[in-house]
């Protein structure tokens, strides 16, 4: 069967190069990645090759660092939405609706 592909991708090690393969990031195509990662962090996650791999697959790249707080709101029909929130506080929402298998 193999591995199926995947609406959101947590990324693996803060978005280091040693958490992700280009074979992965193919085999799953995931429409979003979300990587957990610090501001300024000493070991310069996400590392820039990880990057690339999730973007030449991904929609959308979310991160902690930069986007703050992340929440994914999945639904029964494959639809979902990724939530962060702007400097005022507000929320601020992106609809990925279904998709066909891949």
């Amino acid at each position: 069967m193999g591995v199926p592909t995947v609406a959101v991708l947590k990324a693996g090690h803060h978005g280091a190069l040693n958490g992700v393969t280009p074979g992965w990031v193919q085999a799953t195509k995931p429409r979003v990645v979300v990587i957990s990662v610090g501001a300024t962090n000493a070991y310069g996650h996400p590392d820039p090759m990880a990057l690339r791999y999730y973007a030449r697959y991904a929609e959308a790249i979310y991160r902690t660092d930069r986007d703050g707080e992340i929440l994914v709101t999945g639904r029964q029909d494959g639809s979902f939405d990724v939530t962060t929130w702007d400097e005022a506080g507000h929320p601020v929402t992106r609809t990925f609706p279904p998709v066909e298998a891949r």
